[in-house]
Protein backbone atom coordinates (compact mmCIF):
# COMPACT_ATOMS: atom_id res chain seq x y z
CA UNK A 1 0.00 0.00 0.00
CA UNK A 2 2.37 2.51 1.00
CA UNK A 3 4.78 1.83 -2.33
CA UNK A 4 1.67 2.72 -4.50
CA UNK A 5 0.53 5.33 -2.40
CA UNK A 6 3.97 7.21 -1.47
CA UNK A 7 4.68 6.88 -5.11
CA UNK A 8 1.60 8.73 -6.62
CA UNK A 9 1.27 11.43 -3.90
CA UNK A 10 4.97 12.23 -3.29
CA UNK A 11 5.22 12.55 -7.03
CA UNK A 12 2.10 14.75 -6.74
CA UNK A 13 3.65 16.54 -3.96
CA UNK A 14 7.03 17.04 -5.15
CA UNK A 15 5.81 18.38 -8.60
CA UNK A 16 3.09 20.41 -7.61
CA UNK A 17 5.62 22.35 -5.04
CA UNK A 18 6.55 24.93 -7.45
CA UNK A 19 3.24 25.99 -8.95
CA UNK A 20 1.79 26.11 -5.26
CA UNK A 21 4.73 28.04 -3.97
CA UNK A 22 3.57 30.99 -7.64
CA UNK A 23 -0.18 30.11 -7.21
CA UNK A 24 -0.78 31.49 -3.77
CA UNK A 25 -4.77 29.49 -2.47
CA UNK A 26 -7.64 29.88 -0.99
CA UNK A 27 -8.23 27.69 2.09
CA UNK A 28 -9.63 24.85 1.77
CA UNK A 29 -13.43 25.22 2.94
CA UNK A 30 -16.46 23.15 3.11
CA UNK A 31 -16.48 19.34 2.13
CA UNK A 32 -14.50 18.53 -0.50
CA UNK A 33 -15.32 18.07 -4.26
CA UNK A 34 -13.23 14.85 -4.57
CA UNK A 35 -11.52 12.51 -1.88
CA UNK A 36 -9.07 9.70 -2.07
CA UNK A 37 -8.47 7.95 0.93
CA UNK A 38 -5.73 4.79 0.95
CA UNK A 39 -5.92 2.77 4.03
CA UNK A 40 -5.00 -0.61 5.32
CA UNK A 41 -6.72 -3.45 3.87
CA UNK A 42 -8.19 -4.42 6.99
CA UNK A 43 -10.04 -2.13 9.43
CA UNK A 44 -8.17 -1.89 12.73
CA UNK A 45 -8.70 0.45 15.63
CA UNK A 46 -5.86 2.50 14.41
CA UNK A 47 -7.00 3.11 10.88
CA UNK A 48 -6.51 7.20 11.14
CA UNK A 49 -3.00 6.22 11.86
CA UNK A 50 -2.45 5.01 8.72
CA UNK A 51 -4.26 6.62 6.46
CA UNK A 52 -3.51 8.68 3.28
CA UNK A 53 -6.12 11.37 1.94
CA UNK A 54 -5.91 13.72 -0.86
CA UNK A 55 -8.88 16.06 -1.33
CA UNK A 56 -10.05 18.51 -4.01
CA UNK A 57 -12.42 21.46 -3.18
CA UNK A 58 -14.86 23.64 -4.99
CA UNK A 59 -12.84 26.64 -5.19
CA UNK A 60 -9.83 25.11 -7.03
CA UNK A 61 -7.47 23.62 -3.59
CA UNK A 62 -6.20 20.59 -2.62
CA UNK A 63 -5.01 19.13 0.00
CA UNK A 64 -2.84 15.82 0.65
CA UNK A 65 -2.83 14.83 4.52
CA UNK A 66 -1.06 12.08 6.46
CA UNK A 67 -1.12 11.38 9.83
CA UNK A 68 2.10 13.10 11.81
CA UNK A 69 2.82 14.75 8.34
CA UNK A 70 1.94 18.35 8.20
CA UNK A 71 0.81 17.89 4.40
CA UNK A 72 0.97 19.81 1.67
CA UNK A 73 -1.61 21.30 -0.94
CA UNK A 74 -1.85 23.50 -3.80
CA UNK A 75 -4.50 24.77 -6.55
CA UNK A 76 -5.41 23.92 -10.19
CA UNK A 77 -6.79 26.59 -12.58
CA UNK A 78 -10.02 27.11 -14.18
CA UNK A 79 -9.95 25.41 -17.05
CA UNK A 80 -8.63 22.18 -14.87
CA UNK A 81 -11.34 22.74 -12.23
CA UNK A 82 -14.24 22.53 -15.02
CA UNK A 83 -12.61 19.40 -16.37
CA UNK A 84 -12.45 17.80 -13.10
CA UNK A 85 -16.21 18.59 -12.09
CA UNK A 86 -17.66 17.43 -15.44
CA UNK A 87 -15.80 13.98 -14.76
CA UNK A 88 -17.49 13.71 -11.35
CA UNK A 89 -20.43 14.65 -12.67
CA UNK A 90 -20.26 11.85 -14.98
CA UNK A 91 -19.03 9.27 -12.79
CA UNK A 92 -21.56 6.73 -11.63
CA UNK A 93 -19.43 4.82 -8.99
CA UNK A 94 -20.38 1.44 -9.63
CA UNK A 95 -18.58 -2.10 -10.76
CA UNK A 96 -17.95 -2.57 -14.57
CA UNK A 97 -20.97 -4.77 -16.22
CA UNK A 98 -19.05 -6.10 -18.85
CA UNK A 99 -15.99 -8.45 -17.63
CA UNK A 100 -12.87 -7.30 -16.76
CA UNK A 101 -9.22 -8.29 -16.76
CA UNK A 102 -6.94 -6.82 -13.24
CA UNK A 103 -3.39 -8.19 -12.82
CA UNK A 104 -2.62 -10.72 -10.27
CA UNK A 105 -1.28 -8.81 -7.34
CA UNK A 106 -2.46 -9.67 -4.00
CA UNK A 107 -4.47 -6.25 -2.75
CA UNK A 108 -2.44 -4.46 0.38
CA UNK A 109 -4.75 -1.37 0.91
CA UNK A 110 -7.84 -0.15 0.58
CA UNK A 111 -8.68 2.90 -1.57
CA UNK A 112 -11.91 4.86 -1.22
CA UNK A 113 -13.05 7.42 -3.73
CA UNK A 114 -15.99 9.63 -2.64
CA UNK A 115 -17.62 12.89 -4.42
CA UNK A 116 -18.64 14.20 -0.59
CA UNK A 117 -20.80 17.04 -2.59
CA UNK A 118 -22.47 14.11 -4.73
CA UNK A 119 -23.35 11.87 -1.85
CA UNK A 120 -20.97 9.35 -3.92
CA UNK A 121 -18.39 6.93 -3.01
CA UNK A 122 -17.22 3.72 -4.04
CA UNK A 123 -14.88 1.20 -2.39
CA UNK A 124 -11.57 -0.66 -4.24
CA UNK A 125 -8.36 -2.21 -3.43
CA UNK A 126 -4.71 -1.32 -4.98
CA UNK A 127 -2.89 -2.49 -6.37
CA UNK A 128 -5.42 -5.26 -8.48
CA UNK A 129 -8.80 -4.83 -6.40
CA UNK A 130 -11.84 -4.31 -8.05
CA UNK A 131 -12.10 -2.31 -10.79
CA UNK A 132 -14.95 0.85 -11.12
CA UNK A 133 -16.78 1.42 -13.89
CA UNK A 134 -14.87 3.49 -17.07
CA UNK A 135 -17.05 6.73 -16.19
CA UNK A 136 -15.46 7.07 -12.42
CA UNK A 137 -12.35 5.23 -13.43
CA UNK A 138 -12.16 8.61 -15.76
CA UNK A 139 -12.65 10.74 -12.86
CA UNK A 140 -9.91 9.49 -10.90
CA UNK A 141 -7.78 10.15 -13.71
CA UNK A 142 -8.86 13.44 -14.52
CA UNK A 143 -8.08 14.29 -10.64
CA UNK A 144 -4.50 12.73 -10.64
CA UNK A 145 -3.82 14.11 -14.12
CA UNK A 146 -4.66 18.04 -12.84
CA UNK A 147 -2.14 17.29 -9.64
CA UNK A 148 0.61 16.87 -11.68
CA UNK A 149 3.40 19.42 -12.28
CA UNK A 150 3.29 19.66 -15.64
CA UNK A 151 -0.41 19.56 -15.91
CA UNK A 152 -1.96 17.72 -19.55
CA UNK A 153 -2.71 20.89 -22.37
CA UNK A 154 -6.84 22.23 -22.24
CA UNK A 155 -7.39 19.25 -25.22
CA UNK A 156 -5.12 16.20 -23.72
CA UNK A 157 -7.06 16.96 -19.90
CA UNK A 158 -10.84 16.61 -22.23
CA UNK A 159 -9.56 13.38 -23.22
CA UNK A 160 -8.22 12.06 -20.36
CA UNK A 161 -12.00 13.59 -18.16
CA UNK A 162 -14.32 13.00 -20.87
CA UNK A 163 -12.63 9.66 -22.29
CA UNK A 164 -12.49 11.14 -25.73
Amino acid sequence: MRVVTLALMIGVVAATGARAAADPCKPAAGAPIYRETHGPLTPTPDDAAQTDTFALFANGTWTWSRPGDPGNGGCITRTQLREVNRAIARARFRRPTEPTVTCDALPTARVVYAAPRRGKRITSEAPCGTPVDRTTQRMIDCAHAVMQAAAPADADLRAICRGA
